[in-house]
């Protein structure tokens, strides 16, 4: 393992390019993040949740030896920060990130009214459990392509915004394994990839038999107007 949407912005949006963000005046409450940037860090006190309006978040673990564990990534309408105590992961930014904070209260209310933001939390540490327990890097990378396509909807074109080496640390392998993962299943005609980071799954069925889902014969199509291109995935 390797050490170490719906869009909110404008013009005059506010820009941080450290870990403090700071608001522009015409939006006080959002913050922005370029990539790379650290939102919070592991054991920091936990004061405020945030709800992600634009951009994804790498949610990472950092052992004592610097190993790190990508646990998940946070997208446009999670909320992330609803448990009490202090942080007890890393968020850092994979793309520009706009964030809300929200009080705690106002983060549990808004999770109350909201029973796909109460089941978010229980549901990705669920799916991060059953797809780490899958035997082979293929089947864990077909059940990962999988769950992300149903979580941002994006059907049968799945925009991955974050790169080989964050999708091989979330799923316990290395990156030269996620890439022969990728080839393989390539070469099985089941995904072409449309450059860096997009996929188009050709086979649902049989990338769902792969991942031990039985209801992916169908998703919706791929947007038009792409060259599809065999190539290994680049980070």
């Amino acid at each position: 393992m390797h050490n170490f949407s719906e869009s909110i912005a404008g013009k005059n949006s506010c820009i941080s390019e450290s870990h403090n963000a700071t608001s522009a005046s015409s939006f006080p409450h959002i913050r922005r993040y370029s990539p790379g940037g650290v939102i919070f860090s592991q054991g920091e006190h936990r004061n405020t949740c945030l709800q992600v309006m634009q951009g994804a978040v790498r949610r990472c673990r950092y052992s004592a030896d610097g190993t790190r564990q990508v646990i998940g990534f946070a997208i446009a309408g999670d909320v992330i920060g609803l448990e009490e105590g202090d942080w007890d992961e890393t968020a850092e930014a994979v793309t520009e990130v706009l964030l809300s904070p929200l009080e705690k209260a106002e983060g549990h209310g808004r999770a109350s009214g909201n029973a796909a933001l109460l089941r978010q939390g229980l549901g990705e540490a669920l799916q991060t459990l059953a797809m780490l327990g899958r035997r082979t890097a293929v089947e864990r990378l077909a059940a990962f392509l999988l769950h992300f396509a149903d979580r941002t909807g994006q059907g049968a074109t799945i925009d991955l915004p974050m790169s080989r080496e964050d999708i091989a640390d979330h799923l316990g392998i290395n990156m030269h394994t996620a890439s022969r993962a990728f080839s393989q299943l390539i070469r099985c005609g089941f995904i072409e990839l449309d450059g860096p980071h997009c996929v188009c799954v050709r086979q649902p069925g049989q990338l769902g038999l792969l991942a031990g889902q039985s209801d992916c014969d169908e998703l919706p199509p791929a947007r038009p107007g792409r060259t599809l291109v065999h190539a290994g995935i680049r980070p």
